[in-house]
């Protein structure tokens, strides 16, 4: 930026002939990340900050912020914010086992997402499928 600062990024990319661009024709998981961020975390996070009280876990905390998604050439990206650079975050390395403050503190996080969704579910008489039928599982 032209004050010095920076923005710093994590990309995450379908590659265009990939192994994953070919399951991602079935399962669409690119998309339906796109979509849970893009529409469905910002409209659970406006749920719970229109509720007003204080909340353990707010929804908008729970992930990176997400920037947009889209293709460069034929790649598809997620563009997210950097967590693990400068920030207490950290992310388990595929050889490594979680601790088990990690594991409490992600059932407690997946508690917490799945009950806000549930809560809003109630509330506003929502059909998520309906709504976002991306999110139907293409496998069953």
């Amino acid at each position: 930026f032209e004050d010095g600062s920076k923005l710093k990024l994590f990309l995450k990319v379908r590659q265009s002939g990939s192994q994953a661009e070919h399951f991602d024709k079935t399962l669409q998981i690119f998309q339906r990340e796109a979509q849970m961020y893009s529409d469905i975390i910002p409209m659970l996070a406006k749920y719970q900050e229109d509720i007003g009280k204080d909340v353990q876990f707010p929804v908008k905390e729970m992930f990176p912020k997400f920037y947009g998604a889209g293709f460069v050439r034929k790649d598809f990206y997620l563009v997210f914010e950097d967590i693990i650079t400068d920030t207490a975050r950290v992310v388990t390395a595929k050889d490594q086992f979680h601790s088990n403050d990690q594991v409490r503190l992600c059932l407690e996080q997946l508690g917490a997402f799945h009950a806000v969704s549930h809560a809003y579910k109630t509330k506003t008489g929502i059909s998520f499928l309906k709504k976002f039928p991306i999110l139907k599982d293409g496998l069953f």
